[in-house]
């Protein structure tokens, strides 16, 4: 019975894995996503759920076709300094 029932579930994965991917021939291909600019920091979020935004944390990061960078300041908000 068991084996019968693994062959079964079996059966039904294959099944829609190939109705799933069926045959795309025929469809226009979608472009790539594409990741390229500049984003920024706007908050960041504890795990206490505190909200923390600019001055105490600013970050930019920047997507080129060839390179990355990130930049990210931080300040100490448990302390009076800065």
């Amino acid at each position: 019975m068991n084996t019968t029932k693994y062959f079964l579930y079996f059966s039904i994965i294959v099944i829609l894995s190939i109705l799933t991917v069926g045959d795309n021939s025929n469809s226009q291909q979608m472009p790539k996503p594409s990741i390229v600019g500049t984003y920024k920091l706007e908050a960041r979020v504890l795990p206490n759920r505190q909200v923390i935004r600019a001055p105490d944390v600013m970050g930019m990061l920047t997507f080129t076709k060839d390179y990355r960078n990130f930049n990210l300041k931080l300040c100490d908000i448990s302390s009076n300094g800065g």
